[in-house]
Order: C-alpha cells, then sequence, then structure tokens
C-alpha cells in the first residue's frame, strides 16, 4: 500500500492555511475519482464526499512535543528515527486517512504557534467541527508549565466551541521513563490539570483521557487506538460479537485490526496486558511482510497463470497460526476487506477445534459484513465486491 504523501509549504504570515495529503486505500488524492489497487482499478467516490463524512481529530501541543511525528509514525509508516528530519509544522496540515470502513479520518496537525489572532480565531472554528482534541506535552521538556498552561487553555476552548468533543492527553516521549516513572508522571500531571480545570469548569474533566505515549514502542498505536474507538458508534456492538466468538471457541483474547494502520479496532470486555497488543501487532507485520513476498512471486508469472490465480484465490481470505513456546497460539484471520481478526488461545483449545474455530469465525465475518455496510452507506463508501 502505497503512500501519497505532499510536500507541505511554508506558511509565512502565520495565518490559517491547510496543507493536505492522503493516506489509505480509501484515499483518494486530487480530484480523482478512482484509485488503482494492484493490478484493478477500482471505483472510489471523490475525495469532496469522502471528507465531508470523516470525523476529524485535532493534534495539538507546544512546538517540538512530537505530535507530528506521532500521526507520521502512525498513518505514514515513517520509522521513528527518521522523524527526527519532520520540518517544524508552520501551518495548519490536513492528513486525509482512509484503511477499513472504521478508520476514516482527518487528522489536523496545528503549528505550536499559530502567530496571528486571525489564525486564533479560525481555530475556534475548526474546533467546532472536531470529533477529538489530542495534545502531546513531551515529559522530557523542561518548559511543562508552559506546556500545562497551553493545555489548560486548548481544553477549555476546545469544550466552550464542541462540548461533545473528546480530549486525549497524550504524555509522549515516556520511552525515558521507567514503567514506575510512567504511572506517577501520569497520575501527577492529572491531579494538576483536574485542579485547575475544576476552577474553570468541571463538566470537561470527565471528558478526558491520559496516556503515556513513545513512537518506539507500541503505546502510540494503542494510545491512538483507543481515541479511535470513541469515535466508533458501533462500538458496542463489535464487543459484543467479540465476546461470543471468544466464548464460544474458548480463546484468551481476541482484537480486530485495521491492517493497513494496525489499530485495534475493538476487543473483547476481558482484560489485557499490553504485551497482548505487542504480540498481535507483531503478527499482523509478519503476515504483511510474508504475503509481500508471495506478491512478488506471482507478479513474476506469466499472464495467463495470474490470471488463473486470480480466480482460484478469489473468496479466500488471508490466515495465519503461530504456536508460542508458552503453549500459547496466535490466530489471525482476515475477515473483511483490510480487518483483520486476531486471537490468542491455548493449543489444548486449538488443536483438534480449528474446524468449530473457522465455522464461528465464518459466523463473526458475517455479522460484521452487515455492520460495515450500513458503516458504508453512512460514509459514502463503495461496497466490497
Amino acid at each position: 500500500m502505497r503512500e501519497e504523501r505532499k510536500e507541505a509549504c511554508k506558511n509565512m504570515n502565520g495565518s490559517y492555511e491547510e496543507q493536505t495529503d492522503s493516506y489509505g486505500p480509501y484515499t483518494v488524492p486530487g480530484s480523482g475519482s478512482y484509485q488503482e489497487h494492484g493490478s484493478e482499478r477500482v471505483g472510489r467516490p471523490t475525495t469532496e464526499s469522502l471528507t465531508k463524512s470523516r470525523p476529524q481529530i485535532l493534534i495539538a501541543g507546544l512546538p517540538g512535543s512530537g505530535k507530528s511525528s506521532v500521526q507520521s509514525v502512525v498513518f505514514h509508516k515513517i520509522s521513528p528515527h527518521e522523524t527526527v528530519f519532520l520540518a517544524a509544522t508552520e501551518s495548519v496540515h490536513k492528513h486525509e486517512v482512509g484503511n477499513s470502513a472504521f478508520v476514516q479520518l482527518q487528522i489536523l496537525d496545528i503549528p505550536g504557534k499559530l502567530g496571528s489572532v486571525e489564525a486564533e480565531e479560525n481555530l475556534d472554528s475548526v474546533m467546532k467541527g472536531c470529533s477529538a482534541l489530542i495534545f502531546v506535552i513531551d515529559v522530557t521538556s523542561e518548559n511543562t508549565d508552559e506546556a500545562l498552561s497551553r493545555l489548560k487553555d486548548t481544553i477549555l476552548r476546545a469544550y466552550n466551541a464542541n462540548s461533545n468533543i473528546f480530549i486525549e492527553v497524550f504524555i509522549h516521549k515516556a520511552d525515558a521513563l521507567t514503567e514506575e516513572q510512567r504511572r506517577y508522571c501520569q497520575s501527577e500531571l492529572q491531579e494538576r490539570v483536574d485542579d485547575e480545570l475544576r476552577e474553570s469548569n468541571d463538566k470537561v474533566i470527565n471528558r478526558i483521557s491520559y496516556r503515556t505515549t513513545s513512537i518506539f514502542d507500541h503505546s502510540v498505536f494503542e494510545a491512538f487506538s483507543l481515541v479511535v474507538q470513541r469515535l466508533i458508534s458501533e462500538l458496542g456492538a463489535l464487543e459484543s460479537m467479540l465476546d461470543l466468538l471468544v466464548n464460544r471457541c474458548i480463546m484468551e483474547k481476541a482484537f480486530l485490526f485495521d491492517e493497513v494502520s494496525k489499530l485495534y479496532i475493538a476487543t473483547d470486555s476481558t482484560p489485557y496486558h499490553p504485551q497482548d497488543f505487542e504480540l498481535c501487532s507483531d503478527l499482523i507485520e509478519v503476515n504483511i511482510d510474508l504475503g509481500g513476498i508471495y506478491s512478488e512471486k506471482i507478479a513474476k508469472k506469466g499472464a495467463a497463470d495470474k490470471d488463473d490465480d486470480d480466480k482460484s484465490s478469489k473468496g479466500r481470505s488471508s490466515t495465519a497460526t503461530i504456536h508460542l513456546s508458552n503453549n500459547m497460539i496466535l490466530y489471525l484471520r482476515e475477515v473483511s476487506q483490510y480487518l483483520l481478526l486476531v486471537c490468542i488461545m491455548r493449543r489444548q483449545n486449538f488443536d483438534g477445534n480449528v474446524g468449530l474455530i473457522e465455522y464461528n469465525v465464518k459466523i463473526f465475518a458475517e455479522g460484521l459484513r452487515e455492520i460495515i455496510e450500513r458503516r458504508r452507506q453512512e460514509l459514502n463508501l463503495p461496497s466490497e465486491s
């Protein structure tokens, strides 16, 4: 899946100006109404019709906090070590994200300092249309007081513009801290912010979530997954379906992942350890890499052979199974376009029950397709062929 990027032009006068780039198989750069995917030319709705229905996420923070790095690593697949070469955000940059039916977003990356009264006023109108606000705080910075002051002002400003907005605070660059320091830092910061907000508007406190993140581990993907989940109205139905699947197949855990971004859309109601998310995410990466290897081999075959392969493989989905040394099984199954079901289960519950598991996963996929079809109609996305 190729990344479409445009070089952002610098906004020299500091006024509100949007630069736009696009990412994902459902993104249509420019004004075209289709996108080529693989060897097929697939019809797509226009960019205008897609962007009107996508929820907006605003990313804010002081200069150098790492807010641009977060969205670049998660959605543009930039290596964490390459983010040091990212230019400072000089203007409001809109990133169109079009992956699976559940990850259809507009990410608005705003400069740390807008630089003019006009830009500040325009920001208020932008916040009215945003579904979520992510404020990134650099935990390694010495400007803690300035960051907290900006955080408080931004939270109140967003809530006054839109009382239904979800607010997420990313305590970023937490890889520099131990696990105990992470917990203490998060607790201390939350207590300070809540105390200040109670004096202004205590209703906004219930809209805020705090998470420690780093681009050098899976924490930023896990945190962004939870942000996206808050924007999915069908989340309750997805969780209930996963609960049924886990109970009937005697699984330990089940995740529904967006294949492109590796964000998990939903999981069952049982608690999980962050290591579970990491294992499932790594399995997806391995599956994508292997798929790329075999796709290249198929591409080298003759046109006639390739047509035969396409016909014979139609209707089949990607499946992978990994046996871990601790007597656990990782099971991956593609259940819809760009959506992967990844399950963790004990080997004794997997061996001898593969047929039953496949049957229950098929039933899950059928129910999922009904939800997706309704969502596609709402977002003006094409139906799966």
